[in-house]
């Protein structure tokens, strides 16, 4: 499929107005697109929705509000892409998750994501000039380069524990360390 989806809290910070304009973008070159938007409001949903209006995406731009991650798991199965342009990032869980699940990430590349998200390797990282657009269009159309960046990235994890899973297993060596009880 070629369709795009996104899961966190709807807030200013995850960039979710340009994902919209992003993705308008995109639905001229692949009218049959859909982009999934998944989370909690946080603050920012009116606004997001008001754009979609304006921009005239009712039909393709889906708000599906709070899901659980198996849910999740269950619509990403119809995407192909996962798409957050965030003006600011920690870690980004999700960005993670979207990779191990098999989804070519299409983000920004800020806070931890420069050290995970390989450019046209395992992501597709925006830049300011829209530049990127081509990047995306041509996994759009080229089955096998979009087969090879999705391996790419569902390999970038598989070598390594999972992170919430290594971040336990290094505090509990440091306690062991410090012989803290």
């Amino acid at each position: 499929s070629k369709n795009f989806i996104f899961w966190g809290r709807l807030h200013q910070q995850k960039g979710l107005d340009r994902a919209i304009e992003i993705f308008n973008r995109i639905k001229l070159i692949s009218p049959e697109s859909k982009f999934f938007i998944i989370g909690p409001d946080g603050g920012e949903e009116k606004n997001l929705k008001n754009l979609v209006s304006k921009l005239q995406l009712e039909t393709s731009v889906e708000f599906c509000g709070e899901m659980n991650f198996k849910e999740i798991k269950q619509l990403v199965k119809d995407a192909s892409f996962y798409l957050q342009p965030s003006i600011l990032e920690g870690m980004a869980m999700s960005v993670v998750e979207a990779m191990q699940l098999g989804l070519v990430p299409i983000v920004t590349p800020v806070g931890e994501i420069n050290n995970y998200c390989v450019n046209k390797f395992n992501a597709i990282l925006i830049d300011k000039n829209n530049l990127f657009l081509e990047d995306v269009n041509k996994l759009l159309f080229n089955h096998d380069r979009y087969m090879n960046i999705r391996k790419n990235a569902i390999n970038s994890w598989t070598s390594n524990k999972i992170y919430h899973k290594s971040v336990y297993s290094a505090s509990s060596e440091l306690m062991s360390l410090a012989n803290v009880d």
